[in-house]
């Protein structure tokens, strides 16, 4: 465990939810540490979603992840950013984000499509559906490892889908849809082979992938 992880843990997701994000009403309350640090705390909190994000609400859980992923919000998703990181950490890091989908994601969003702007249940579904439009993590323009990030997102999003949860596909459809323009084939491929094996899918869940296979997400 890292040593500070039960302070960032803290810091993070115990605060008690506002309107704005508890972040946007203390702008100074920024979690001081290194983009190697960093890094491997949200590696950490990810791997033990289930567990570790237990005791908070989803509403408490859902502004944490925003302070996490969403750099308007904070610039902990720089971390991982970090040319400085090396590049097993960094992919590693974005390998853990499985077990948030499945830990978190799975367990505690309810099963309508963001992009339709059903009704949620749980304020979790638009940070999940949106994680990929708000996190840098998608963008590695200037990086020289850019293609093994890419790739490392390309199969994180083909594990999502195996998830069998609508919104963790929708979102898993919308992250893929965003790399289209950096890895055509391997997405087509990944879209095509979800597409093969849930012809039963709702049909909105269908005509999605079918957008996302060729990069036409909002």
């Amino acid at each position: 465990m890292h040593a500070r992880y039960q302070e960032w843990l803290a810091h993070v997701f115990d605060h008690t939810p506002t309107k704005n994000g508890w972040y946007f009403d203390n702008p100074t309350e920024e979690f001081e540490a290194s983009p190697l640090d960093l890094t491997l705390l949200i590696t950490q909190t990810c791997t033990n979603a289930e567990r570790d994000l237990a005791g908070f609400s989803n509403s408490q859980v859902a502004q944490g992840l925003n302070y996490i992923f969403n750099n308007s919000c904070s610039n902990v998703i720089f971390g991982p950013k970090d040319k400085k990181v090396n590049t097993v950490t960094r992919c590693e890091c974005i390998q853990s984000v499985i077990y948030l989908y499945e830990g978190c994601f799975k367990k505690r969003c309810s099963p309508q499509l963001s992009h339709l702007d059903e009704a949620r249940k749980s304020p979790l579904n638009i940070v999940c559906y949106m994680l990929w439009d708000v996190s840098p993590l998608a963008n590695w323009h200037g990086d020289k490892e850019k293609k093994t990030f890419h790739s490392t997102l390309v199969d994180l999003h083909t594990a999502v889908l195996k998830l069998g949860h609508d919104a963790c596909t929708e979102s898993a459809l919308h992250g893929l849809g965003h790399l289209h323009s950096y890895l055509a084939k391997p997405v087509e491929n990944a879209v095509d082979n979800w597409l093969r094996q849930n012809g039963s899918a709702r049909t909105e869940l269908l005509h999605y992938a079918k957008a996302a296979r060729n990069g036409h997400v909002l």
